[in-house]
């Protein structure tokens, strides 16, 4: 019977561990390595910990030494979640990443797909070779998209996926002892290119509509669309679209007024209203203290 290690990060991870436990899988588990992603508010880090401790499966931190009886060869390694390189021989690697491949191969895919407006997405499970994101396919699940939708939804919607995936995979590891895929089709690959924290700022020049999708694309778990506030970061967690009105001299990120001491955010076209806003040490800056305000 194969034995697999799990490397597990965030809510998709715990999914993965969760389609073990509760599919009657958890014999196929030898190890798991716990990953931890401080650019998020929640990582699941904690959690996939306690769900290990509580079924008496053995784990490990992702910088701690891999430990498991006999040589890495002999066990298939499957990954969810996890953004760092496997260095292990394994016999195999089983990757899941959040795309329906050979679309949007490379970093943050569902993130793209929801700027995007992408009414279809979901996850995919590869064998992992040299190249990025190229191996064979073994197998996807799709989920549809409706807008608006926060990023949040999004990741629950795809968590599921991840654990019906999981499960279906483990049955046929179960059966045959190794997993065999598709080659993927060269003529329909994509890339998503990695984000940095200059991908979080705001374009106060841009339509109100398409910031605020802005807004959902990098709410939570993320840590939210940023933008200047008097010199210094914040983060706009929530925002709405107000009716527009003439403006003479429209002039993009100044504060117009408030509605309900919520200030409404002159853009490109439209206006926006700033409902959850916090500075970076997650503190609610609302209302501003300073009417003549402008966002950058």
């Amino acid at each position: 019977m194969p034995q697999t290690v799990l490397y597990l990060l965030g809510q998709k991870g715990y999914q993965v561990l969760n389609a073990a436990i509760i599919g009657g899988y958890k014999d196929l588990v030898t190890l798991v390595v716990v990953g931890r992603d401080k650019n998020v508010q929640k990582d699941f880090a904690d959690e996939i910990v306690e769900l290990c401790a509580r079924y008496s499966l053995k784990h490990c931190e992702r910088n701690d030494s891999l430990a498991v009886p006999g040589e890495p060869g002999n066990y298939i390694a499957i990954a969810a979640g996890w953004r760092w390189l496997i260095k292990e021989a394994f016999h195999q690697v089983i990757v899941f990443h959040d795309s329906l491949l050979p679309k949007y191969r490379g970093f943050n895919p569902l993130v793209t797909a929801l700027l995007n407006r992408d009414t279809e997405t979901g996850v995919t499970a590869i064998i992992a070779n040299k190249d990025f994101d190229c191996g064979d396919i073994v197998d996807s699940k799709s989920i549809t998209l409706k807008y608006p939708v926060k990023i949040g939804e999004a990741i629950d919607a795809i968590s599921k996926s991840y654990f019906d995936l999981a499960q279906s995979l483990l049955s046929r590891l179960r059966q045959i002892g190794v997993l065999e895929g598709k080659t993927q089709d060269e003529s329909r690959a994509s890339y998503s290119v990695w984000r940095d924290e200059e991908d979080y700022r705001i374009d106060w020049t841009r339509s109100a509509e398409s910031i605020v999708h802005f807004v959902n694309c990098l709410s939570f778990p993320y840590k939210g669309a940023s933008t200047l506030y008097d010199g210094r970061p914040i983060r706009i967690l929530e925002a709405r679209t107000e009716p527009d009105v003439e403006i003479a001299n429209r002039d993009a990120g100044k504060v117009l007024f408030t509605v309900d001491e919520k200030p409404v955010v002159i853009c490109g076209v439209g206006l926006l209203r700033i409902d959850i806003a916090a500075d970076e040490s997650g503190q609610s800056i609302l209302p501003f203290k300073n009417f003549r305000t402008r966002l950058k």
